[in-house]
């Protein structure tokens, strides 16, 4: 499987994504595009050889690569522009949450998606907890699921503030760190189950 990892500057989980990509056998190839090249090292680190270039532009990266997913870490305000480059070049994307800053410039990626048949996925990180969860599920223990809600939370961005200082500001994450912690401030994983 190739992969197309569209970022600029430091995303919410962007880390942990190298970390689960880095272990996956079934990953070939990845791309990046990261116009700041802030991350650069870093993947290298994680992915070694899988890293295959490195663009500046998703564009760039699409017209040169066929890749299968697209995976979106950065700050709000970036992510529709990358999300709609990907979904113009035929490919499903995972994003990161938040998508957009807000609902009206997130709702054109998801008409643009169902048009053209694709995923367009707001992201839950591979945890432990999560891989159990996809095995439960795959096994068919708890019946037929017709809906999940998962909140988590997250109170450390302010370690990282000086890395992560879109975080903090209300017209690029479209509610800032109160918007973000409204969200998350929560470990309840709720299920609606169907057990016909």
């Amino acid at each position: 499987m190739n992969v197309a990892l569209l970022v600029e500057k430091l995303g919410w989980h962007f880390e942990a994504w190298l970390q689960a990509l880095s272990k996956r056998s079934d990953v070939d190839k990845v791309f990046l595009s990261d116009p700041s090249r802030y991350n650069l090292d870093m993947v290298r680190r994680y992915l070694g050889d899988k890293l295959v270039a490195v663009y500046d532009s998703p564009q760039a990266l699409f017209q040169e690569n066929e890749v299968e997913i697209t995976i979106v870490d950065t700050a709000p305000f970036r992510t529709p522009d990358m999300v709609q480059a990907s979904l113009e070049a035929g490919v499903s994307v995972i994003v990161e949450k938040p998508a957009a800053t807000s609902p009206e410039a997130y709702a054109p990626l998801v008409e643009l998606a169902d048009s053209k048949g694709l995923l367009l996925a707001i992201s839950l990180m591979e945890t432990p907890a999560v891989r159990e969860a996809i095995k439960i599920v795959a096994e068919g223990q708890l019946g037929r699921i017709y809906n999940i809600q998962c909140l988590i939370s997250d109170h450390q961005r302010w370690r990282i503030r000086d890395q992560m200082d879109w975080v903090f500001s209300k017209e690029k994450t479209g509610g800032g760190m109160l918007g973000h912690e409204s969200v998350t401030y929560s470990t309840i994983c709720l299920a609606s189950l169907d057990r016909t």
